[in-house]
């Protein structure tokens, strides 16, 4: 929750929509349910006009001359509250079309994207920029940046320092066309329901409520997705055995 609120401070929309979700659904959980009627949704109205001037307005008052290039009429309210990017922003439509557009039974990863994983966990003598990166996405970039066909594994330094996020779309039909989209997503949906079982089955225990929001919002099966679940499972668990620790410690005096 540290994180996010960090993100939430320097603008960041995704970020900021996953904060006010996990406090709504900490609500919801853990003090008193939220029924859904129309009594409270004026009730909440007040929170949900505040979300839409942050998401919307704040980034215009901190863009340079933004106010006022809309006050002298140089520009429409339209474009300097970016509507159209904070839509394309959340969405990864224009990398799925490249996709979809680009591979063919002829060039498909077959999974070797996945290789990435190991081959940075383990390979530690070999430096970074040797060893390919763990995020996919700057395959893309090279490929419509150069016009070549870049695939996993090549290293890092062949590569462009910029990536797009592939998201769970771009992995399965990358990996396997349409039938890799669809073990993709059932994949996930299935994932997503375990964690969901295991924390209802724990009386919504705190670790697994934080991980299961944190799969619905940011796992997939790209290989950067699995490497982020992995840290933060580790950090979780780690976290949780200080917090085992200090109660048997404070417990036992």
């Amino acid at each position: 929750m540290f994180n996010n609120i960090c993100f939430f401070v320097n603008w960041g929309r995704k970020d900021t929509l996953y904060l006010v979700v996990m406090l709504l659904s900490a609500y919801y959980y853990y003090v008193n349910k939220i029924e859904f009627s129309l009594k409270n949704f004026w009730r909440f109205s007040p929170f949900f006009a505040l979300i839409f001037f942050y998401v919307f307005f704040v980034p215009l008052l901190r863009s340079k001359n933004g106010f006022d290039n809309i006050i002298s009429g140089r520009t429409s309210i339209v474009n300097e509250l970016g509507v159209s990017d904070f839509f394309s922003n959340l969405s990864y439509t224009y990398i799925d079309v490249f996709t979809v557009n680009h591979f063919d039974k002829d060039n498909i990863w077959r999974f070797s994207s996945l290789g990435t994983i190991p081959s940075n966990l383990f390979q530690r003598n070999i430096p970074s920029e040797e060893r390919p990166p763990i995020d996919e996405g700057m395959y893309f970039v090279s490929t419509i940046v150069r016009g070549k066909n870049y695939v996993p594994l090549i290293p890092r330094n062949h590569l462009r320092e910029f990536s797009f996020p592939i998201e769970n779309m771009g992995f399965g039909y990358a990996n396997f066309l349409l039938l890799g989209v669809v073990l993709a997503f059932f994949g996930l949906g299935r994932f997503n329901v375990f964690l969901y079982k295991l924390m209802c089955n724990t009386n919504y225990s705190p670790f697994w409520f934080y991980l299961y929001l944190y799969s619905v919002f940011n796992f997939n099966f790209s290989s950067l997705r699995l490497m982020n679940m992995i840290t933060t499972c580790s950090l979780l668990l780690f976290f949780y055995f200080i917090y085992t620790l200090t109660r048997v410690f404070y417990h036992g005096r």
